[in-house]
């Protein structure tokens, strides 16, 4: 596994994940056998498994995130990763959007989760290529350096076909905070 990016501190109230720069990517097989890119490697397209994630992407007229779980030899997740430093004061509000890209009304979904040093923030089952908002306090992590994992899955019956996950708008709220 390659090593994780150095921590990032935020360069001001709003933190664009688009535009740090310093992700990881990569995936975990059906098998929980995860394999992480190294860090600044923006686009992985995995041949073995299909696993997919592509920061280039566009939906709906705005930036996203594309990724797809592997789903050759079994499903499994891709992710993106980003290392912060949180601030010990205010405490910050991670925001962003999700979606499924056009032409993926056959998938019977994807969960997208916000996992914060592993643990699991946010967690939602969503369909539909409808821009749809999230939010997660970061409080409980305030003063902490923070892996930020931004994972999807097939849903709950394992089917990876058609889960054409999009991540977009995806932001570090830190209000009144001026970086140092």
């Amino acid at each position: 596994a390659a090593p994780a990016p150095a921590a990032v501190h935020p360069p001001g109230s709003v933190t664009d994940f688009d535009e740090i720069g310093l992700a990881a990517a990569g995936f975990i097989r059906a098998d929980g056998t995860e394999q992480l890119f190294p860090p600044g490697v923006a686009h992985v397209h995995d041949e073995a498994t299909g696993a997919r994630v592509d920061p280039t992407a566009q939906h709906l007229g705005q930036p996203a995130c594309f990724m797809h779980g592997p789903y050759i030899g079994g499903a499994g997740d891709s992710f993106q990763e980003f290392t912060l430093q949180l601030p010990a004061a205010p405490a910050g509000v991670l925001t962003g959007l999700t979606a499924l890209a056009a032409g993926a009304e056959a998938s019977d979904g994807v969960t997208f989760r916000v996992r914060v040093n592993g643990q699991v923030a946010w967690s939602e089952h969503r369909r539909g290529s409808a821009w749809q908002p999230f939010s997660v306090n970061l409080a409980a992590w305030t003063g902490e350096t923070v892996r930020i994992r931004f994972e999807v899955s097939p849903g709950p019956a394992g089917n990876s076909s058609f889960d054409w996950a999009l991540w977009g708008g995806r932001r570090l709220l830190l209000p009144g905070y001026t970086a140092p």
